[in-house]
């Protein structure tokens, strides 16, 4: 099973400035090292909602895991702001695991199907209200 790209380098750049990714950086922190561990991370929680993973990565999700590298590359001092856009991106990530937050639909998944006919088992359902001495 491969783990899903939620943030690449680039994209940290855009979201926080390439300023602050430098100085990260040139502080010690090991940005890929980092990244790599931040996407299996956020895989692990997607996964247990999705065992087939996403199509594409919805913005959230994204967020989320650039919230998680940027407070792992402010290793031991990290931001108040910084360590609080973490706890609420795991709060997030422990809501998608719970189902609570309704990912994008994988075109080709069974479990999500487009229409209801691949839901006919023969069994037919009524709306009909039912009155135990008779139909109404």
């Amino acid at each position: 099973m491969t783990t899903t790209t939620y943030i690449t380098r680039a994209r940290l750049e855009v979201l926080f400035g390439a300023p602050e990714i430098a100085r990260l950086e040139k502080d010690g922190a090991g940005i890929e090292a980092t990244l790599g561990t931040v996407n299996s991370e956020v895989d692990s929680y997607v996964r247990v909602a999705r065992p087939n993973g996403l199509a594409e990565v919805p913005p959230a999700l994204e967020q989320a895991a650039a919230d998680i590298a940027r407070f792992r590359l402010q290793k031991s001092n990290p931001l108040p702001v910084v360590e609080t856009r973490w706890k609420a991106a795991v709060a997030y990530l422990l809501a998608v695991a719970a189902g609570k937050v309704a990912l994008p639909a994988i075109p080709d998944d069974p479990a999500t199907p487009e229409d209801e006919s691949t839901l006919d088992n023969g069994v037919w359902f009524t709306t009909l209200p039912w009155n135990p001495k008779g139909w109404m």
